[in-house]
């Protein structure tokens, strides 16, 4: 197999399209946030991306929960879900060296559409991750464990172009508690 096709592969295991492979990027592009509540859940998922976008296995394990599990997108990744902070971490690391040696230093991943849900010390994090063939779905459940959010589970899943999100995903609206109705007379 080629090299570029199996870099293309390897890439769309993580919706790192080759359109998104230019410099390393210092900050994503994470959408501010919307309550002083989410902010630190936010400034999680950066630094999830940061890490990802340098290719740095180590860095990223420390976003992990020690008990993280994970579901990946596909190849080069097993089918199976994979537990524990050093398995997942290890998975990283095996990737980030396929494609440093292919000589690919960093990528610009930048999540499209963030959406934090709190759960008291539970937050969901989804967004997409945009290619040229594909778009990357993500989950993130994060778990709150000594004043830090960590991943304690990754959900990603790839979607045929033809499902691209929107740019800039409308926000969802949250739901209101209802109005009592008035006595009746």
């Amino acid at each position: 197999m080629p090299a570029v096709r199996l870099l293309s592969l390897l890439l769309a295991g993580l919706a790192l399209a080759p359109a998104a492979l230019a410099a390393q990027a210092a900050t994503p592009a994470v959408p501010a946030a919307r309550s002083a509540a989410d902010a630190p859940v936010r400034l999680a998922v950066s630094e999830f991306v940061n890490a990802l976008n340098a290719f740095d296995a180590e860095r990223l394990g420390r976003t992990f929960a020690e008990d993280i599990t994970t579901f990946f997108p596909g190849p080069p990744f097993p089918a199976a879900r994979i537990q524990g902070r050093a398995a997942v971490q290890g998975a990283f690391a095996q990737l980030f060296a396929q494609l440093r040696q292919r000589g690919t230093r960093g990528a610009s991943l930048s999540p499209r559409g963030l959406d934090v849900q709190l759960y008291g010390d539970t937050a969901i994090a989804t967004f997409h991750l945009v290619g040229q063939q594909e778009v990357g779905r993500r989950t993130l459940v994060m778990r709150r464990a000594g004043g830090r959010w960590l991943v304690a589970h990754m959900h990603a899943s790839i979607a045929p172009i033809q499902q691209r999100p929107a740019t800039a995903a409308p926000a969802r609206p949250r739901p209101t508690p209802p109005t009592p109705a008035p006595p009746r007379r």
